[in-house]
């Protein structure tokens, strides 16, 4: 039996990850709403979006990322708890499986050490590049394939 997961670095542009039966099997990033677009005005199509590309993939499982405030921005905060919260009803109308991950769980398995948010950002791309011999990759897509990662070592197998 295949378990397809499918994992979400949710946001504006989303990373995403495929692993099958432990394994990486695809990746990329899907852009949700362009940058001058007002946030809420592209929430109906993103969920269209991501429903496209559960079923593209062919998901059991999809796994996100929990949403934390960050320098005090309530405004992002509150973004990304929207876009979390039309993932969940999603995931829930689908009937798929789905967990949220908080992000200080997969940094601390993969090793994913910085004080500051951009070096914590080179960090993942270096783990993701150097575990999964990757080139070529984004920061999103980093963070989708090092949070999948924490999920096929410690949840699935």
């Amino acid at each position: 039996m295949v378990i397809r997961i499918l994992v979400l670095d949710q946001a504006r542009t989303t990373g995403y990850a495929v692993f099958e039966n432990g394994k990486l099997a695809d990746y990329g990033a899907i852009e949700l709403g362009k940058k001058d677009e007002i946030y809420e005005s592209f929430l109906y199509s993103a969920k269209q979006k991501i429903h496209d590309l559960i079923n593209k993939t062919q998901a059991e499982f999809v796994v996100i990322e929990d949403i934390q405030q960050q320098n005090q921005n309530v405004k992002t905060y509150k973004k990304l708890a929207m876009l979390m919260g039309l993932l969940i009803s999603l995931f829930q109308e689908m009937n798929k499986t789905y967990v949220i991950i908080p992000p200080s769980k997969w940094k601390a398995h993969c090793g994913i050490k910085g004080k500051r948010r951009e070096e914590q950002k080179e960090n993942t791309l270096l783990f993701a590049k150097e575990r999964y011999g990757l080139e070529n990759i984004t920061e999103d897509m980093a963070d989708a394939i090092s949070l999948g990662t924490y999920v096929v070592d410690t949840l699935i197998y």
